[in-house]
């Protein structure tokens, strides 16, 4: 274990290695682009706008209700997606990196975890255009976003790196993830909203996916999250934390040459 924390010092220490990974990996995206990341907002924006206008008539929902709703979830959704999408490949992408510098694997999750917070933030855009358009009055439980955002830009650095490490031993297992996320969106209340089901429901009882998504949602939407959130997303956090320190501990000297 004390590898492990001479490993978390080092990543602490060295800050401004993953700040400007993350910074270069979203300019190289919107490398010679007129709008460059605001084109994030931008589609992010039409996406709400289109499956809010379509939704809200097979729902039945006044579409200033439901508009703000759907807005929120996708913006939540979309950075939980990202990270563990992304999080597969992160020592993949960074085999150049990491065959030549030794550089600890913590470095590379919060490379990936940051890089998808700034887009989280571009994304947040787009929900500002909803509450402007329909004239909300924000509250002060908007604040609850900042510790909700926090909490789940923790726990997405174990995901990644327990994500990344399985990847980089199995290839096969990218697909399986990108379907199994692509399911977890039909499988939460992203589009659907969570009171057709009975609260006690299973999809929604033992989906922590749902948990985060009311972190970031409530807030944008003035209602402050129910402690049952607060309490599983924290346990999951903390859960995935030992897990993914487990995982450093023994497999950390592997990575490279799985690669």
């Amino acid at each position: 274990m004390l590898t492990t924390l001479s490993e978390i010092k080092q990543t602490c220490r060295q800050w401004h290695f993953w700040v400007l990974l993350a910074w270069q990996d979203i300019q190289l995206r919107y490398r010679r682009s007129t709008l460059g990341p605001l084109w994030i907002t931008l589609s992010m924006s039409v996406t709400i706008l289109l499956l809010g206008i379509l939704y809200a008539k097979l729902f039945h929902q006044p579409i200033d209700v439901f508009l703000p709703y759907l807005a929120s979830g996708l913006i939540a959704w979309g950075f939980i997606s990202t990270v563990i999408t992304e999080g597969c490949q992160t020592f993949i992408e960074s085999e150049y990196l990491l065959k030549q510098i030794k550089i600890p694997l913590i470095v590379f999750c919060l490379r990936v975890s940051l890089r998808n917070s700034i887009i989280f933030l571009h994304n947040l855009l787009a929900f500002i255009g909803v509450i402007i358009f329909f004239k909300i009055v924000p509250d002060w439980n908007y604040l609850l976003l900042f510790p909700g955002l926090l909490l789940m830009i923790l726990t997405s650095v174990p995901i990644i790196l327990m994500v990344g490490m399985f990847c980089a031993r199995f290839r096969d297992i990218p697909p399986v993830i990108g379907s199994i996320v692509q399911l977890l969106f039909f499988m939460t209340p992203i589009i659907w909203q969570a009171d057709l089901l009975p609260h006690s429901h299973y999809i929604i009882r033992f989906n922590p996916v749902y948990y985060f998504v009311e972190l970031i949602r409530k807030p944008l939407l003035g209602q402050a999250p129910s402690l049952s959130s607060w309490i599983v997303c924290t346990m999951t956090f903390f859960i995935l934390t030992v897990l993914s320190l487990i995982l450093l501990k023994y497999y950390r000297a592997r990575v490279v040459y799985w690669l």
